[in-house]
């Protein structure tokens, strides 16, 4: 898991309430996620909680929510996120659909087809959810914690699982899996997560999210992704405007976005960049691109600042959800 622009924190760096995220997490998953997050401790409680309420604790199976990260990801072409989530149908014994996404073929069951069509197709709301009422808060909400935690982790972590990108052999996958299949496979006590959350809250959550330890976890997400302090609220708009005009396409060269900021000013240019390209191609950010906005700011301002951009991407996508 190696953070490409943020330096890795040593134990003795860590606050206890860092500690206490990164333990819930080895006890929930059986490892502890995302490193490069927790430099910005209020958005690495809020997505750890988030992904736990929704997908490990909330309503829905197991299974169901892992095909729905998988797809997400496979959507957003977060490598990463792919190899951890067909990794974590492996650890809870589906082999099969596990293998079938790793493969990009439709598997053999529907409800698992329509599942991973709808979690593929959640950024454009295309695709009637092939899922119950009592199950959305889980199903929906491991969908939007995915469309955040994929750009971020394309943006700011390099995108093999495990070091030489052995999480490419099957076997490696499959062994992996069954290493964490009793963790996987355990019962977990939903709201155990908000404990670590800060004590700021967006004032609204999206229907879908309910009244519980999940809508609580999505409010905290959306305030701790704020950065107005980082980024003007022009460039602010004119990513909010590009994204809604891309609709959900990807562009494919890495210098796209250069003539869509040239009408900033450049110390407002460098840090659109990262919270732009967060939102849409994480994977064209460079050391150059950081190098020339860093001017002092920290590891957390950087993970700020990339949330920033990719809630600017995953709120619309959350409010247009629905269980209809």
């Amino acid at each position: 898991m190696k953070e490409r622009f943020t330096t890795p924190l040593s134990r003795r760096a860590m606050s206890p309430r860092l500690h206490a995220i990164r333990d819930h997490m080895r006890h929930d998953i059986g490892l502890a996620l995302f490193p490069a997050l927790a430099h910005h401790l209020d958005i690495y409680a809020a997505i750890w909680a988030l992904l736990r309420e929704s997908m490990i604790a909330g309503p829905g199976t197991r299974v169901d929510k892992e095909i729905v990260a998988a797809a997400v990801s496979m959507a957003n072409r977060c490598s990463y996120c792919i190899a951890a989530h067909t990794t974590f149908l492996h650890a809870v014994s589906r082999h099969d659909v596990a293998d079938a996404i790793w493969n990009d073929e439709p598997p053999r069951d529907r409800h698992h087809a329509d599942l991973i069509r709808w979690a593929k197709d959640s950024a454009r709301h295309a695709t009637p959810p092939p899922f119950t009422l009592d199950d959305a808060p889980g199903i929906i909400g491991t969908a939007v914690t995915f469309h955040f935690v994929n750009r971020m982790v394309s943006s700011l972590m390099d995108e093999n699982l495990l070091p030489g990108g052995l999480q490419r052999s099957r076997t490696v996958r499959r062994v992996a899996g069954g290493a964490l299949g009793s963790t996987a496979k355990r019962h977990h006590q939903p709201g155990t997560a908000i404990s670590h959350l800060g004590p700021a809250r967006s004032p609204l959550a999206p229907a879908w999210s309910g009244t519980g330890p999940i809508s609580e976890a999505y409010r905290a997400l959306s305030a701790a992704t704020r950065a107005d302090d980082l980024l003007s609220p022009q460039a602010h708009q004119l990513i909010r405007g590009t994204v809604a005009d891309l609709a959900g396409t990807r562009p494919s060269q890495g210098d796209w976005a250069e003539p869509i900021l040239a009408d900033l000013a450049p110390q407002e240019r460098t840090a659109a960049r990262i919270a732009l390209l967060t939102a849409t191609t994480g994977h064209h950010l460079t050391d150059d691109h950081i190098r020339q906005w860093r001017n002092g700011h920290t590891d957390a301002d950087l993970v700020r600042l990339a949330a920033t951009g990719a809630m600017v991407t995953v709120e619309p996508i959350a409010a247009a959800l629905s269980t209809r």
